[in-house]
């Protein structure tokens, strides 16, 4: 390695790694003093580099301050279960990172080197650029903001129309439900992206089962990078107003990340970020009366509900959305859970993840009232 300010920058990540394996996080003084010394001499080394810069940015500067952005702190809390039951929890080392964080700071500052550097597309070391991609991609997502880089399209592109060709033989999730929002302008970027990841969804169904042709776990993280790109890209701080529309536009993204957190893009508890959504999602249902809703999209806003419910188990939001639920099904007749899954199977959902959860969420509301409940309906 010739540039010093990424080896001791590598060094520095290495040391966490091997800090993060340690049984219970029984690191010890040595190593806590080693990850210390390295530390504090890619820092040195760092700021060197950055306060006699008088041209672009070398690409060794900018792995140095993408791994300092997410190596810096050294406290961390290992989970006791993982994150969540998908093929992908562990996928990119989220499980490692979700339980790390960024640091503001160098977060912020590489944002500003990349474009000194001229943007992603200047980048030559090979890798940096899709490293740097997935690091926004990740950052954005304990955020929920839009990501700041744009993503490069053309590969995915080339994945999808290799999508259709070996997945026929099996049905494919319709996400005919939204329907009911095509009256919505507003939505219709929303339901493509969706659909796009219902696509994603497939084809992870087809690996995880070991179905003939699936794609491999790399393309398969390529598409759910997309797909998270895609979902945070529609964040939507673009409404100013309050109403209806709003409202329905904000549960429905609300929900659809909630999805990706248990089946795409798992984090763990500590990041938080499954918390916030059932929060906001909850905040958001809340502000007006779901009248509208319930006339216009029934459907759409069980699908809302049941995924804040899937996201809700050991928070505060829980019982609230139990409620909401119980209240839905004597609304609209549904008295067992097979009823409930011939409704939310019409939207976004994947059975391999989802169905455990389902069954403890029915059995909580079904607790709340003599609501019969059964098995789900992709488990018989």
């Amino acid at each position: 390695m010739e540039s010093p300010v990424s080896f001791y920058a590598f060094v520095l990540g290495a040391a966490l790694h091997r800090c993060y394996l340690q049984p219970d996080g029984l690191v010890g003084r040595e190593n806590t003093i080693l990850h210390l010394v390295y530390k504090k001499n890619a820092l040195r080394l760092i700021h060197h580099q950055i306060s006699s810069l008088d041209k672009a940015p070398s690409d060794a500067l900018l792995v140095a301050v993408l791994i300092m952005a997410a190596h810096s702190q050294r406290d961390f809390v290992k989970p006791s279960v993982p994150a969540s039951t998908s093929p992908l929890a562990a996928t990119q080392n989220l499980d490692f990172y979700g339980n790390i964080g960024f640091t503001t700071a160098h977060l912020a500052a590489l944002y500003v080197l990349v474009e000194q550097k001229g943007g992603l597309e200047s980048i030559k070391l090979y890798g940096l650029r899709d490293t740097l991609s997935f690091a926004d991609i990740l950052a954005s997502t304990y955020r929920l903001i839009s990501p700041k880089f744009d993503f490069d399209i053309q590969a995915v592109v080339s994945m999808r129309s290799q999508l259709q060709p070996h997945i026929t033989s099996v049905p494919v999730p319709s996400c005919l439900g939204f329907h009911e929002l095509n009256h919505d302008q507003d939505c219709t970027d929303l339901v493509g992206v969706v659909r796009f990841v219902a696509e994603v969804v497939l084809e992870l169904d087809h690996f995880a089962k070991k179905r003939r042709n699936a794609f491999g776990l790399t393309k398969i993280i390529q598409l759910r990078n997309a797909a998270q790109h895609k979902l945070l890209s529609l964040a939507p701080q673009v409404y100013q107003e309050r109403g209806q529309r709003s409202m329905i536009y904000r549960a429905c993204w609300y929900a659809a990340l909630i999805f990706s957190d248990l089946v795409l893009f798992p984090l763990p508890p500590a990041t938080g970020v499954r918390v916030r959504l059932c929060d906001e999602l909850r905040r958001t249902i809340s502000e007006e009366s779901l009248e509208g809703w319930w006339e216009c999209c029934p459907g759409t806003l069980t699908w809302v509900l049941v995924l804040g419910g899937l996201g809700s188990l050991s928070t505060p939001h829980r019982s609230w959305y139990t409620t909401q639920l119980r209240t839905t099904s004597k609304r609209l007749g549904l008295t067992s859970w097979e009823q409930f899954g011939n409704v939310v199977g019409c939207y976004l959902w994947w059975d391999y993840v989802c169905d455990s959860l389902a069954m403890k969420l029915w059995h909580d509301v079904g607790e709340q009232d003599s609501v019969v409940f059964g098995t789900p309906i992709h488990a018989q």
